[in-house]
């Protein structure tokens, strides 16, 4: 068997669909700290429970940079991750996300989006850098 780092021994033609009607998500977390963590695990786990209950769409937070939400905002958010379960790998379309504010452009209204009704669970990812604070 070829090592994993080759990617020619799988196939990525294929990429599995929202399993839900993106149109028909509310928003019901506010993350703060979208990062790449924070994509790769809760936003991923949140797309699964989204196709039982499409109240928990997420809005996320950047703390300091305009990166992630410039780069996410081009493709309506979507984005791929690539599963592996021993040898099979599998990319798989995520749509949970449904918008990220920037702290520094939009503190008001990530303030009101945290008193909102709908919003009933507010998280957070704390990185290394964070734990000093």
């Amino acid at each position: 068997m070829r090592p994993l780092s080759d990617p020619s021994q799988f196939n990525f033609e294929r990429v599995a669909p929202l399993r839900y009607d993106r149109d028909q998500i509310t928003l019901g977390i506010l993350h703060i700290g979208v990062g790449n963590f924070h994509r790769g695990h809760q936003a991923v786990f949140v797309d699964d429970l989204l196709a039982r209950d499409p109240r928990w769409g997420i809005v996320g937070v950047s703390m300091r940079s305009t990166d992630t939400r410039d780069r996410l905002a081009k493709q309506n958010y979507l984005y791929t991750v690539t599963e592996r379960d021993g040898s099979q790998l599998e990319r798989r379309l995520i749509g949970s996300i449904q918008s990220i504010l920037v702290l520094d452009e939009s503190r008001a209204e990530i303030l009101a989006l945290a008193r909102c009704p709908s919003i009933g669970l507010i998280s957070l990812t704390i990185t290394e850098n964070g734990y000093c604070h």
